[in-house]
Parts: structure tokens; C-alpha cells; sequence
């Protein structure tokens, strides 16, 4: 199976792929992309801000805040790649955990995905 046939741009909710980031990861990082997991246990949207915060190669500049998430997703020239794959581990816990919040995240992400979209650049969250 090949990873391109199991990931997309956009949001992947695949439980799933969770045997397949091993994988994932080579292939991400064979293709020049950067790779970022998060396993940290996510409570609220301050504990998602400072886990793409300390997972993602965020400057130190971010404001822990929707804005500053939204901007730092939308402008990764801090850490150029030819492509981006977050993968978020324990997906269902944190939506529960989260509720709206999680879904705001969710939807933010889509609508920054698609612009990564337009410029031909990989841009990929796989919620594990």
C-alpha cells in the first residue's frame, strides 16, 4: 500500500494509521517533508496551543491564542518544507475533551489545508 493512497491534504481521521506512522514518517521525511506528532494529553485549547507550540517548531513570537495558531499554520516559513504532516495521537479523547473547541481546530486546519492546496504543497493532519 502505498502512503499516498492512505493520507491527503486536509484532515485524515483514520485510527487506523496509527500502525501505518512508522511509515508515514520515513515517507514524510524521505520527500523533504517536516513530520510532527503530538501525543500529549490535550485537556483544553491551551494544552492544544503548547503542544503545536513545543511539537511544531512554532517561534517563539506564538500567542498561544486561535489567531496565532491560525497564522503560524498558514505561514511555516520558520521551517520550510516541501510538505507538512501533523499527526495527533489519542484524536478521540481530545475531541471529547475539547468539544467545540476541538471542532473550531478542526475546521481552522481545513480551511488552512485547502490554501496549502492551491500552492501544491502537501499539508496534512492525521488524527490517530
Amino acid at each position: 500500500m502505498k502512503i499516498q493512497e492512505l493520507i491527503s491534504n486536509g484532515v485524515n481521521e483514520f485510527p487506523q494509521l496509527r500502525e501505518y506512522l512508522p511509515m508515514i514518517k520515513k515517507f514524510a521525511l524521505e520527500n523533504n517533508y517536516k513530520f510532527y506528532l503530538t501525543n500529549a494529553q490535550i485537556q483544553n485549547k491551551d494544552d492544544l496551543f503548547k503542544a503545536f507550540y513545543e511539537n511544531c517548531e512554532f517561534p517563539r513570537w506564538f500567542g498561544f491564542n486561535w489567531s496565532a495558531l491560525r497564522d503560524c499554520l498558514s505561514d511555516y516559513s520558520f521551517a520550510e518544507a516541501k510538505g507538512y504532516v501533523f499527526a495527533l495521537e489519542n484524536s478521540s479523547q481530545i475531541r471529547i475533551n475539547m468539544g467545540k473547541d476541538f471542532e473550531k481546530f478542526i475546521n481552522m486546519f481545513e480551511e488552512v489545508s485547502n490554501r496549502w492546496k492551491l500552492e501544491q504543497i502537501p499539508f496534512m493532519l492525521l488524527l490517530l
